[in-house]
């Protein structure tokens, strides 16, 4: 009698385990067809996010003491007895771990609605700023175009600036004429600040390949009615996109003095990379040496931002890694403009100090070349 009736228990024990795991795993494939929603199409994540909401704030205060109902109809009393007897039986087992989980449940509830509150406060800054930056973005684009109709005033202003102080096209050839040798070599020779194109036309004329760069739309507006080949753009930007170690030159003439100390470091470092080994860099700028330039002339631009030593810029060169650098003075005044002693030759010391002091040279070129690397 008292092994049959451990036997019957076993049994009703193992039916009743059983019976629980089938109804575990029902929860469990009920839950994972609740969520699987979440792998739809992103445009309905907004519409997801809330039913999730409300399925964790409906959901979580989860009944330990919830009336037993059933779905099966043909046998519900038998159903709901066994439900209660399986209460019954490990309800006092599991009533402390069901307490513990629906507080854990709370405390996740709450978590997630902070979170929620807190992406929503988030996804409003998100909209500020997205209109703030369309705003900006509009305010750029308008000051863009003042700019732009600043620049193409200036441009044809600066056009006649130097057409009225820098000399004729005809003059300025004739001074650069002595550097078209230095520059016929193999690869295109690259003229930054090319203004009037005057040296493009002197490297055509020599069959010598080249491009010109200009940011001054008349200046390059002018060099194509000239059929010279010029670009509307940044020197720098241009000198920085071109392959290291191709270019067959560069002529850089009155455009040092318009850079910030940077800009010309920069430059400088940009077109020693670029050019092929022993190809030449030549640079023309005001002489600073020369008091009337210093105080006088280099001032009539405004657009003037640097004078450069010669000896600063041979020292700049160098450290880069120029050779071969060559230093040459050139454009001294006209003579009538200098002091006179009355005499035919002139060659008072004291004169002629003076002279070189005062109407001394007004420009200076200096010519240097990428080394050669013999290893």
């Amino acid at each position: 009698m008292h092994t049959s009736a451990k036997l019957n228990g076993g049994f009703l024990l193992k039916n009743i385990v059983e019976f629980a795991m089938n109804q575990v795993e029902e929860l469990i494939k009920l839950g994972e067809d609740r969520i699987s929603f979440v792998d739809g199409p992103m445009a309905d994540v907004e519409k997801d996010s809330r039913i999730i909401k409300g399925n964790y704030n409906g959901q979580w205060n989860i009944n330990f003491d919830a009336p037993i109902i059933t779905h099966r109809f043909l046998y519900a009393r038998i159903v709901i007895f066994i439900k209660r007897a399986i209460r019954k039986t490990i309800g006092w087992y599991v009533k402390s771990f069901f307490l513990q989980q629906r507080a854990f449940n709370a405390s996740i509830v709450q978590f997630l609605n902070i979170l929620d509150e807190d992406m929503h406060r988030k996804d409003e800054l998100i909209d500020l700023l997205r209109r703030e930056i369309q705003s900006l973005k509009t305010e750029i684009s308008s000051l863009e175009s003042t700019v732009n109709t600043r620049k193409r005033g200036l441009g044809e202003r600066y056009l006649k600036f130097e057409d009225d102080f820098r000399g004729s096209r005809e003059l300025i050839k004739g001074f650069f004429r002595e550097f078209v040798p230095f520059l016929a070599g193999p690869g295109i020779v690259y003229d930054l600040g090319c203004g009037r194109g005057e040296m493009l036309e002197l490297l055509q004329e020599a069959n010598i390949e080249c491009v010109g760069i200009d940011s001054n739309p008349a200046m390059v507006k002018l060099c194509l009615a000239l059929n010279l080949p010029a670009v509307l753009e940044d020197i720098g930007d241009y000198v920085s996109r071109l392959k290291d170690n191709t270019a067959g030159g560069f002529f850089i003439s009155q455009v040092v003095e318009h850079l910030e100390v940077y800009e010309l470091t920069d430059l400088l470092e940009e077109t020693h990379a670029k050019l092929a080994p022993g190809s030449p860099l030549i640079i023309e700028t005001p002489n600073p040496l020369t008091v009337l330039v210093s105080s006088n002339t280099f001032h009539l631009d405004l657009t003037h931002k640097l004078l450069v030593h010669p000896d600063t810029l041979v020292h700049m060169l160098k450290t880069i890694g120029f050779t071969e650098i060559e230093t040459k003075f050139r454009h001294p005044f006209p003579k009538e403009d200098t002091f006179q002693d009355g005499t035919d030759d002139d060659t008072s010391p004291l004169i002629l100090k003076l002279n070189h002091l005062l109407y001394g040279p007004r420009d200076y070129a200096v010519i240097a070349r990428k080394g050669v690397n013999l290893s």
